[in-house]
């Protein structure tokens, strides 16, 4: 059976990815083949689970703990979830991967100490393409506030222009590794799968 390719969608808070990775899977969704499998980071699993408390505020962690906590979640989330859809033929959406990692803990840490700690991910596998929602970080601050009433950990206007900058430098870096493809994160949905899909059927 051929296997599925790995989809990574990456953006900032309230950028519009995960609306994108829900139509997306929607959009690849065909009678007779594997149902894509969309999934997410942190993931579901136990050491997910506990990250989100922290991005929700009921439990305090250091900074760098944080980071190690991603990392260690990643692995497990390719070996129990990611690994397993794509060997059935099924093509995974992953809402965030190890760029974000690099994005919004690139200011704990180092780049390569951030590589390092994912490097058992990226030896199981690196995606096929990683789908950058390139919205500006007033546009998603303006976004999240008219979503909902809390913010997470890191939804402020300071954290978000940090973490695009860490974006581009984390795709500069790794231009040579990685497949990136941008794509204006102000277009409608529509538009936007519009554009994923002539990616992705290339």
């Amino acid at each position: 059976m051929k296997q599925g390719r790995f989809i990574v969608l990456e953006g900032l808070d309230g950028s519009g990815k995960s609306t994108a990775a829900e139509l997306l899977k929607q959009k690849l969704t065909q009678p007779g083949a594997p149902e894509p499998f969309l999934t997410r980071e942190p993931s579901d699993g136990p050491i997910g689970r506990l990250i989100r408390q922290a991005l929700t505020k009921e439990i305090t962690l250091d900074p760098k703990t944080f980071t190690l906590l991603f990392a260690a979640d990643r692995f497990e989330h390719v070996q129990n979830e990611i690994m397993p859809a794509l060997k059935e033929g099924r093509d995974v959406l992953c809402d965030r991967y190890y760029f974000s990692n690099l994005a919004y803990q690139g200011d704990v840490a180092p780049m390569d100490t951030i590589l390092g700690f994912n490097s058992l991910a990226r030896t199981a596998i690196t995606p096929d393409v990683v789908i950058f929602i390139d919205t500006p970080p007033e546009e998603c601050m303006r976004r999240i506030h008219s979503g909902r009433d809390a913010e997470e950990l890191f939804e402020r206007i300071d954290k978000l222009k940090s973490v695009q900058a860490l974006y581009k430098e984390a795709f500069d870096r790794l231009q040579d590794e990685e497949h990136v493809v941008c794509i204006d994160g102000t277009l409608t949905p529509e538009e936007i799968i519009s554009e994923m899909m002539q990616y992705l059927q290339k």
